[in-house]
This record gives C-alpha cells, structure tokens and sequence, in this order.
C-alpha cells in the first residue's frame, strides 16, 4: 500500500495555515471554528487513519520471507519444470530412436528457414510474368525486361551504370548513343529553354556549349554545342577546329536513346576521342544507365561456336 505525503505547499497555498490570515481574521465565529478545524480534521486525522490501515495491514516480520531467503517468479521459472513439460527416460529413448542419423540431413547452416526461403520466393519472377521473356524487334534500350528475344535470339540484360559526363571521358561511352536524363522531348527542350542559349557558337550565333572533342593525338577537332532554327528547332551541333562534314543530332533522337554521336564520328575515320572542357549544362544532361544485352549460351549458341572453332 502506498501513502502520499502530506503536501505543505498546497495547503499555504490554499490558505490553510494561521500565517496565511491576517491580525484580524475578519471571520464570523463559525468560519473561525471551521478554520481551526480543518488542518487536524480534514488533513492530520485522515492520513494518521490511512498509515494506520497501512501498519495494520503489513505482515509481521515473522511469518514471511526476506527477498534473499525465497526464489521471484524470473527464477523459479528458470530452476524448475513441471512434470507435464518433461520426458521420462522411455519417452526419451522412444524419441531417440526416431532421431534422424546426422548424415542424412542438413544443418541450419546448410540451408534456409521458412522466413529466408519466403523472402527469396518473394524476390522472384512468376514464369508465367511478361518480364522474363519479351520479343523486342531491335536491340532495347529500357531494363523493364530481364531476358529479351531478339529475331528469334535469346538475350541477356546487362545494366551499365554512367555518371555524369566528365571531363577526359571517352566519346565511346557518352555518344553510343548519346544518353539523356530527359525521356521525353519535351522535358529535354524545357531544360534546354530554362537554361537558355546564353553562348556564342564560332561562327556566331547563340548556342549552349556543352564539349570540345579531342582526337586520339590529343589535338583539338571542334566543339559541341546546342543550336536552335526556326525549321529544325533544338539540335545538336558539332562546329569543326579546321573542316569537317556536318554532324548534327536532333533533341527528339537524343531524348529516344538513338542519337549515336560515336557512330557518326567512327563513320568519318574518328575513333578515341576524348570530351574535355565539360560544361555544367552538359553534366546536367548527358548522364543516365545504358542497357546492353548479350546472347545467352543457350546449347544451340554453344554448338554454333564449336562448329566455328573446328572449321
């Protein structure tokens, strides 16, 4: 049983005590008898009777047991078993008898539980699901499939992660294609208007400078550069240091997947160029993940391979 003690605090402040009145109360004589009454009345008298119950319902010290002379619940519960929890030795060697030889089955170790084996099933593509097997009619460049079938061939997806464009990285793995961050037109040539055709291009015009491209001898071939007409509206330009043919790329390609800068330049005798000087208009845009799919080495592949190897 637990008794609270009395709270002086409350009581001054409830203007209980003589200190609290002033020199002349200013109380008829009832109110004064009430006043003098209540702190023994309604306080003292009340908590003695409540610490006498408190007294008189304890135990004598005799007749119960210190904490250090008995078990609590926790260890009792630890020490002893009931008799309904336990084998007798013939159930135990019934039970024995029935025990599996240690070679004959896996250790915990050595295979799943059920919540392991729920969350690899869950993990898991039904074989019925369209994303295991898509027929595409050239090459993807989305990663919404796993396994495509290309002309009757079976592909892999193999996911290559590219950064932001830099400066000294390869044309190879920014212009085959040239990725986008932008899947749409539209979103590309907002991001193009926002930032505005705030540069000069060599011969003049205004233009958003995005590189220069350097050949494999380290020597400069021009600049790449944002252009804009009224008939062709935003497009990729490529401005040549010397002389060269015109290399420009529309923002509807670029946007697809398909402006392949690398193959344009390659077609001219162009090969191991590196981008340099990268503005951040370009680290902007040119980033994203290119999806590459190889032949699976189904046995139709493998005996493809072994009949060229022994012609």
């Amino acid at each position: 049983m637990s008794v609270t003690k009395i709270d002086d605090t409350e009581l001054f402040n409830q203007n209980r005590f003589h200190v609290n009145q002033p020199d002349v109360p200013g109380k008829t004589a009832q109110e004064m008898k009430e006043f003098m009454d209540y702190v023994p009345r309604q306080v003292l008298i009340p908590k003695i009777n409540e610490l006498t119950d408190a007294v008189n319902a304890s135990a004598p010290s005799e007749s119960v047991y210190k904490k250090e002379e008995t078990y609590n619940k926790s260890e009792a519960d630890g020490t002893f078993a009931k008799a309904s929890d336990v084998y007798s030795k013939t159930e135990t060697d019934s039970k024995l008898t029935q025990k599996a030889d240690a070679l004959d089955v896996y250790t915990k170790e050595q295979t799943y539980s059920k919540d392991e084996a729920d969350a690899i099933k869950s993990g898991l593509l039904e074989s019925s699901s369209d994303r295991v097997i898509a027929d595409v009619a050239a090459q993807p460049t989305s990663d919404s499939t796993l396994i495509c079938r290309e002309n009757g061939v079976l592909k892999i997806l193999q996911n290559v992660e590219i950064e932001p464009i830099y400066d000294g990285a390869a044309l190879e793995d920014y212009g085959t294609p040239a990725p986008c961050v932008y899947d749409t037109e539209e979103e590309l040539i907002a991001a193009i208007e926002e930032h505005g055709l705030t540069d000069t291009s060599g011969s003049g015009t205004k233009c958003i400078y995005l590189f220069k491209l350097y050949n494999a001898e380290s020597a400069l071939l021009g600049q790449m550069e944002i252009r804009y007409t009224i008939r062709s509206g935003y497009y990729m330009y490529f401005i040549w240091s010397d002389s060269g043919p015109i290399m420009q790329w529309y923002d509807t390609d670029w946007a697809a997947g398909s402006a392949d800068m690398y193959e344009k330049f390659a077609y001219y005798g162009h090969t191991n160029l590196t981008i340099d000087e990268v503005s951040d208009f370009a680290k902007q845009v040119f980033c994203g993940t290119r999806a590459q799919y190889s032949e699976i080495a189904t046995k139709a592949y493998v005996d493809k391979l072994i009949q060229n190897l022994q012609s």
